[in-house]
């Protein structure tokens, strides 16, 4: 079967070929923000700073190759430079918790979610990196 996206590229559908997610917190949209999924297009208004593009690795799911972990500077020392122990990462859009019907949800949620507990904002437990070619994305513990 033949991905929707992969289709839309073939039939020319689409102004670009790229789909754009934009998420907002549940609190927010009582003011008005919507989190949305566009085909085609990019709006940036919805974001600050500068995309980087990242060569996808898998057919199936959004996954890119990264070249290292890091916490607090020091390198988990995990990922290696050939297929067999090189790291990558897929990117979550939130789909699957978007598009189930909030019953199963709710089913699911407590099956699987039941013992997540909030972390307590006070305690800084460090910074976790990313490095992917010449980027070094970093994610305070307020981000994770």
């Amino acid at each position: 079967m033949v991905p929707l996206f992969d289709t839309m590229i073939e039939q020319k559908s689409l102004y670009n070929n790229v789909i754009s997610y934009s998420y907002v917190y549940k609190d927010e949209e009582r003011y008005g923000f919507k989190s949305q999924m566009q085909f085609g297009n990019i709006d940036k208004s919805l974001y600050t700073g500068e995309l980087k593009w990242y060569p996808i690795v898998d057919n199936h799911y959004m996954t890119v190759q990264i070249d290292d972990i890091l916490f607090n500077n020091k390198s988990f020392g995990y990922c290696g430079k050939t297929n067999e122990t090189a790291c990558f990462l897929t990117a979550d859009t939130g789909m699957s918790y978007m598009s189930v019907p909030e019953d199963f949800f709710a089913i699911m949620q407590a099956r699987h979610i039941s013992d997540v507990q909030e972390c307590d904002p006070k305690i800084q437990i460090g910074t976790f990196t990313i490095l992917m070619g010449k980027d070094r994305i970093d994610m305070p513990p307020s981000d994770w």
